[in-house]
């Protein structure tokens, strides 16, 4: 006879402490890119604004408004543990396809192309609006769910 699997219960026990990530969408697979705000990976009229009038910074996400629209938060895969609001669009961006805001050039050449990336999209907050960003609104999640110090590159590293 075999012994009782602990993983359904540590399923169970996660899902109970985190009402917001059990309640999470699968978006489907995506394809994630990284971007800074230099003129290589913006053009020449990159100034550090989004298509939603905000200075770029992390936690920002440039996506399809016609998939995602601005607003919607999100969790990657790639990126375990991390919340990501969509803010920003661009000429390259469509369907099924994410661009993270990472601020070193370098570190976004780093971070390369994410195929098949799972998204799962995170409900609204408790006054039924949209979180506006995680730098003006830290997300409601438990401390062992807290993202970090360490830059996004070491973090989807860990995960390959």
């Amino acid at each position: 006879m075999r012994p009782p699997h602990a993983l359904p219960v540590v399923l169970l026990l996660l899902a109970l402490a985190t009402p917001a990530i059990a309640k999470a969408r699968f978006a489907g697979y995506y394809t994630v890119t990284a971007y800074c705000a230099c003129r290589k990976c913006c053009g020449d009229q990159a100034d550090g604004i989004t298509a939603t009038g905000k200075r770029v910074r992390p936690g920002m996400i440039a996506a399809d408004w016609r998939r995602l629209p601005p607003g919607t938060r999100v969790r990657l895969s790639c990126l375990p543990g991390r919340t990501f609001v969509v803010e920003d669009k661009g000429g390259a961006i469509k369907g099924r396809r994410i661009d993270v805001y990472i601020p070193s050039h370098r570190d976004a050449l780093k971070f390369g192309i994410r195929r098949k990336t799972k998204v799962w999209l995170l409900p609204a907050v408790a006054d039924g609006t949209q979180a506006a960003s995680p730098a003006t609104r830290p997300p409601r999640r438990p401390p062992s769910l807290a993202p970090t110090t360490r830059p996004l590159y070491a973090l989807s590293r860990e995960t390959e």
